[in-house]
């Protein structure tokens, strides 16, 4: 209940996600949500999504595992429209074949997303490279294209393509992005990410036309985590006035 107010006095960010996995315990709790949401509200900051757990798997072979998966949502999509929020971020990294993991990643996320449209006015299902097939970005593609929903988008982030090349990965991913990660590991002594490049990153992400929130993800160690955020917050500030 506390991070808004650490992220608003800490960074000055006033655009706040969340991950299931630092309070498992809330769903379903109404009150626990609206209470977040007045905190937020107070800080006069908004939320925008949550980042949801991937088990039971949405693009499970078997479809009983699927239909579980889309009920365990639920209780997330309401706290998502309880906050205020857009969207919830789902995994679909299972193993298996890269064809027919596709056809089942596309029959579960279109039932979530149908799901997310009746019953929680139209809320946005996004898909993140995060591990398994979705690691590539061409994938990651076909399968937005399979899905073709006005409602399910991608969170490409900016170092989660194992073994595969990240700068096209985001370019194939950008065209259904509804929010983007920035994320950051470390800096060098000039405040440069030593990771990835976020010039040529956010450079792909101006060209494409995108409007939305860039989240930033902190990965770092040895680093204040608050000091990390604020130094990714300087560099992607610094960058876009480049590209500006």
């Amino acid at each position: 209940l506390d991070f808004p107010t650490t992220v608003v006095e800490g960074t000055g960010i006033q655009a706040l996600e969340y991950f299931t996995g630092h309070m498992d315990d809330k769903a379903g709790k109404k009150s626990y949500f609206k209470e977040l949401r007045k905190r937020t509200d107070d800080l006069g900051a908004r939320n925008t999504m949550i980042l949801c757990r991937s088990e039971p798997a949405l693009d499970s072979p078997d479809p009983s595992i699927r239909a579980a998966a889309i009920e365990g949502y639920r209780p997330w999509l309401e706290a998502t429209n309880i906050l205020s929020a857009s969207c919830i971020r789902v995994d679909v990294r299972s193993d298996g074949d890269a064809n027919e993991q596709k056809k089942y990643a596309t029959e579960g996320l279109r039932a979530l997303c149908s799901v997310a449209d009746k019953d929680f006015g139209g809320l946005d299902i996004v898909v993140e490279n995060h591990g398994g097939h979705s690691s590539r970005g061409d994938w990651v593609a076909e399968v937005m294209k399979a899905v073709d929903l006005d409602n399910c988008g991608t969170l490409p982030d900016f170092q989660n393509f194992k073994d595969y090349d990240p700068y096209k990965g985001v370019k194939e991913m950008m065209p259904w992005a509804k929010i983007v990660c920035a994320k950051a590991k470390d800096f060098d002594a000039d405040g440069n990410e030593t990771n990835v490049d976020f010039r040529r990153m956010l450079k792909i992400v101006k060209e494409s036309g995108f409007r939305g929130s860039i989240g930033i993800e902190f990965e770092g160690h040895g680093m204040d985590p608050v000091k990390g955020i604020n130094a990714t917050k300087r560099l992607i500030n610094k960058v876009m006035a480049e590209l500006s």
